[in-house]
């Protein structure tokens, strides 16, 4: 018996095709008029041996691709079937499980190293965004500090002009009393 892709629910989907050479369990057996079928006298062929009906069998590569381009479901299943229940053996399973396997790593590890360049970018996105605005406070921060010593600056600029006025009138003051104590004494003489 061979293992067959399809559950039992499925199998009558498989139909009777003579280039196909494979049939489903609701089919007629051999030698008996087959229904539905465009010619009446058409009959299934003879039961034919694993090996012969292996060699016979030929991939149908036109129909194939022509049932996927007109997106035909139950034909493209149906060619698989075929596919599976003629050309497929046993000694493939580990092959075609370590391809499986290997693509599926493959795939997992791609997508990783996809999410973590996802993750890599957005973080230099970040960080970079963040570096820019701490630059602009900075340089913000630089220009409020220059022009506060500016003012300050010229607050100390107007002390130091008031102060040395305020020097300037204490001496003229000083020069005047002087004049004045030397008067006095000079008067009392």
């Amino acid at each position: 018996m061979r293992k067959s892709f399809l559950g039992a629910r499925f199998s009558p989907l498989v139909v009777w095709n003579t280039s196909y050479r494979f049939t489903s369990s609701t089919n007629p057996g051999p030698n008996q008029p087959v229904t539905g079928s465009a010619n009446p006298t058409a009959t299934t062929p003879k039961a034919v041996g694993k090996d012969e009906e292996k060699e016979e069998y030929s991939i149908p590569t036109a129909e194939i691709l022509d049932a996927v381009r007109r997106r035909d479901f139950s034909a493209v299943q149906s060619h698989a079937v075929g596919i599976a229940q003629h050309k497929w053996k046993e000694e493939h399973n580990i092959p075609a499980a370590c391809v499986v396997l290997t693509l599926f790593t493959w795939f997992f590890a791609s997508g990783s190293r996809r999410r973590a360049e996802r993750a890599c970018r957005a973080t230099e996105a970040r960080v970079e965004e963040e570096a820019e605005q701490t630059l602009e406070l900075v340089n913000t921060l630089i220009r409020k500090w220059r022009q506060n010593v500016q003012r300050a600056e010229q607050q100390l600029q107007l002390i130091l002009d008031k102060n040395g006025e305020l020097t300037k009138d204490i001496d003229r003051m000083t020069s005047g009393l002087r004049q004045c104590y030397v008067d006095t004494r000079a008067a009392a003489k």
